[in-house]
């Protein structure tokens, strides 16, 4: 297992009991419990299949369903949706990533749609790319420093990449085509060693934390959340409660490190967790 360093620290000590697998990461990474949310907001009904969610505004995500071409701005403080915007017909719509007034939506075979000007007078734009249903394109995140949206798939990676090996694209904002190579590439047979036992991985949400600098990734099969450095690599592995997380598709990161995921309802409502940061000092 990874080592823990030094754990002399009493917050640290106090969370150790309370993390599912009983494991803290690394030194130097943001720690959370992931059994006890610091808030739930249960869904409505047109967000039962919620997929993917993106901050919007303070105190609001902007939401997708994996049916309808329709982007709801659900807000936190008044708990209901409070607009939507129809952007598309009927498809299986994976994630949502928000720059200003521009909102992308990622469908499951890899084609991205650019929503401009959401408030006023939308319109929008439609990019194909070379991934397909093969891939299953779910996970989705506007990295802004480089200019580029960055792509999980659930599906198979490309060619170049040996087999049960799980890939991240990325998406040039200036060339609006995909990147060849995977932005990083994660081996299921790492996560098998890090648990110390089998663990489904297929990525369903990617957001990066600024609070620790790492990527995490969010796998609604096997319930995992894992933390990857893409120039170090694996981190860490959150094993997450499958009473808690019914499907968790959903993945947002405030810039203070604190973690929204959004779970589909099933048979019942779909609903957003949040939880904190850990402060250890």
């Amino acid at each position: 297992t990874y080592s823990c360093g030094q754990q002399d620290n009493k917050t640290r000590q106090q969370t150790k009991n309370s993390i599912t697998n009983n494991q803290l990461p690394a030194d130097g990474l943001a720690i959370y419990n992931f059994n006890s949310p610091d808030a739930t907001w249960e869904m409505p009904r047109e967000l039962v299949e919620i997929s993917g969610i993106s901050f919007y505004a303070k105190n609001n995500l902007a939401c997708i369903n994996d049916e309808e071409g329709i982007i709801y701005i659900y807000d936190l403080n008044e708990k209901k949706v409070s607009t939507e915007f129809k952007f598309g017909k009927h498809g299986d719509y994976e994630d949502v990533a928000v720059d200003g007034n521009i909102v992308y939506v990622l469908r499951s075979d890899g084609t991205i749609f650019k929503v401009t000007d959401i408030e006023n007078n939308p319109s929008t734009e439609k990019f194909t790319t070379p991934l397909s249903t093969s891939n299953t394109t779910e996970g989705l995140y506007l990295d802004k420093p480089s200019n580029q949206l960055l792509i999980a798939c659930k599906g198979k990676a490309g060619n170049e990449l040996p087999k049960h090996t799980k890939a991240v694209y990325s998406f040039s904002l200036t060339t609006n085509k995909l990147v060849e190579l995977p932005f990083l590439s994660i081996a299921e047979k790492d996560i098998h060693a890090y648990l110390g036992e089998k663990n489904e991985f297929a990525p369903s949400a990617i957001s990066f934390n600024p609070s620790d600098s790492n990527f995490y990734i969010l796998s609604s099969v096997g319930k995992i959340l894992v933390v990857y450095n893409n120039h170090t690599g694996l981190q860490h592995v959150y094993k997450l409660d499958e009473k808690l997380f019914k499907q968790p598709e959903g993945l947002a990161i405030t810039d203070s490190g604190n973690i929204y995921i959004s779970n589909e309802g099933k048979w019942s409502k779909g609903n957003i967790l949040l939880f904190k940061k850990i402060k250890t000092n």
